[in-house]
């Protein structure tokens, strides 16, 4: 990984940045922002943040959501660092702490539309274990919800 970034794990500290970047992400979610801003603040939440040149690259938020599984509730990474492999270095260093702490698969939930991220979760060993029909609004158009689910082996 280029030695231009660096990994930080304490996201309260980077609140403000990850609200905005979620914003840049979802510019139609504005009243999901107040939604992140509390999660940030939570200390059931984990997540860890990529910092380049002191500005906010990217994030992942997560929780453990049973003894063995980790649930990721939001990857995001700032238009001008995609497809530099920050997404898949943060899904990474997820994979590393969830298996250090005895977590033995990692859950999220990915709209079908996305393509570029169903491509990345199944590039880093996610399958799709469930399909919510019509879960989103698109344009007026219902999407499905993908859950995916990637088994750890330590």
């Amino acid at each position: 990984m280029d030695d231009r970034f660096s990994y930080r794990q304490d996201i309260a500290y980077f609140e403000a940045g990850i609200i905005d970047l979620y914003g840049v992400i979802y510019p139609e979610a504005d009243a999901a922002k107040d939604s992140v801003s509390r999660l940030v603040r939570t200390k059931a939440i984990c997540g860890e943040v990529i910092i380049c040149n002191e500005t906010l690259a990217g994030f992942i938020l997560w929780s453990q959501i049973q003894d063995d599984c980790a649930d990721i509730i939001e990857l995001c990474i700032a238009p001008s660092y995609q497809r530099q492999g920050l997404a898949a270095s943060l899904l990474d260093s997820l994979k590393y702490q969830a298996i250090s702490q005895n977590i033995g698969r990692i859950t999220l939930e990915v709209r079908q539309t996305n393509l570029p991220a169903c491509a990345l979760y199944e590039k880093a060993g996610f399958k799709v274990v469930h399909r919510r029909t019509g879960y989103y609004q698109q344009q007026g158009q219902p999407v499905d919800a993908l859950l995916m689910e990637c088994r750890l082996t330590g």
